[in-house]
Order: C-alpha cells, then structure tokens, then sequence
C-alpha cells in the first residue's frame, strides 16, 4: 500500500530520504512525468513530479496548506 511520507523542512527530508538521494548521484536522468494542462499549455503545480534517474523513480509532491 503506498504511503507518502510528508516532511515539514529540509532536515527532516534529508534525514528520511537521504539515502535514497545518494543513490541516484552520478546517474542519468531519462524521464521526467508531470502532470500537463493542455488548455492552458502549462504543468499543475500542485500535482506529483516524477524524476527517473535510471529505473530509480522519485516522486516529489507538495502540499500547501
């Protein structure tokens, strides 16, 4: 079951995903997903970015409260 895990700051982000960010050091970014607004020819800025360093995907959200 998928579950996001949501940080406040930078410290607690480095903490909890910092391993996985030095995993993907030195490796070739392929893809990249966003999700596009085709009326507006703009991405949601408020929806998921999804980085795919090598078969290594990272999802980065954000939600502004």
């Amino acid at each position: 079951m998928y579950q996001p895990q949501y940080v406040n700051n930078t410290s607690d982000f480095i903490r909890r995903h910092g391993g996985i960010l030095l995993s993907v050091l030195g490796k070739t970014l392929s893809e990249a997903w966003v999700i596009w607004d085709n009326e507006d020819n703009e991405w949601f800025p408020d929806g998921p970015v999804l980085l795919d360093f090598d078969g290594v995907i990272l999802e980065f959200c954000c939600n502004i409260q």
